[in-house]
């Protein structure tokens, strides 16, 4: 689901894990890694207190809801109450901070700030990451991609081994999308950070794929392998591998007009 509203800010969320590299060959391992970990030119801070949990009602209600000027779309349920909830995004290219957010059915609000100076419209995506109820929220500007934990009624950075904010390289140096996927060496779909390799006529050649193991609010490098895409280089595996998806949801990059 995308919403696209005049200023240039589109939200995508609603989606469970799922792998997306079904249709791709099967994995070697290698060590390289498509995901950094690395602190980026962006910053987020948690901007609401969390909510209260109650067991089987959601979160307990707090906070002002939906901003009135903000893009929103229905999303999973975060919560665990059964009910679906709703993701939000307040700002635009415009404006130096992003707010991210969610309300829930049950009328609780949380959320973070996004910070970044690039030209491009800031996107989120929600889902649940492993299909075992990780929820995670990611948040782009078209150069990075910033991890959320969304998780006990609250919206914080999910941090590296360094404490930094857990970021994707979307440029092509150390990443160039990011997806759910089953990796060799791990027992189940994760996050995945991907690197599509080309070769020197910039062809695809292969896809790098690294676990991002979401751990709280802990984000940490998990396996990593290698899958041959040269055989198929207009593929989905090939497609997925420059942007933002998790199962049938897909993020895409779009300029700010």
């Amino acid at each position: 689901m995308v919403l696209a509203l005049a200023a240039a800010v589109s939200l995508l969320a609603g989606c469970t894990g799922g792998d997306e590299s079904t249709a791709a060959p099967a994995a070697t391992t290698t060590a390289a890694a498509a995901s950094t970990g690395a602190a980026a030119p962006v910053t987020s801070t948690s901007t609401a207190a969390s909510a209260p949990v109650t067991s089987g009602t959601g979160c307990a209600p707090v906070g002002n809801g939906v901003p009135a000027d903000a893009a929103s779309a229905p999303t999973l349920d975060v919560d665990g109450d059964g009910r679906a909830d709703t993701a939000w995004l307040e700002g635009n290219t415009s404006t130096a901070v992003v707010v991210v957010g969610v309300t829930t059915a049950s009328g609780a609000t949380f959320s973070a700030d996004y910070s970044s100076a690039s030209p491009v419209s800031r996107q989120m995506l929600i889902a649940d990451v492993d299909g075992a109820g990780t929820i995670a929220a990611i948040v782009s500007d078209g150069r990075t991609a910033s991890l959320f934990s969304v998780s006990v009624c609250a919206m914080v950075p999910a941090l590296n081994v360094q404490g930094s904010q857990y970021t994707f390289d979307l440029t092509g140096t150390g990443g160039t999308g990011v997806g759910c996927s089953r990796v060799a060496g791990e027992p189940s779909t994760e996050l995945v950070g991907l690197q599509l390799d080309q070769d020197a006529d910039g062809q695809p050649v292969s896809i790098t794929r690294t676990a991002v193991l979401l751990d709280g609010t802990t984000a940490t490098n998990g396996a990593s392998d290698t899958i041959d895409v040269a055989g198929d280089p207009t593929g989905p595996a090939v497609a997925s591998a420059t942007r933002i998806s998790c199962g049938d949801l897909v993020s895409t990059v779009h300029a700010s007009s």
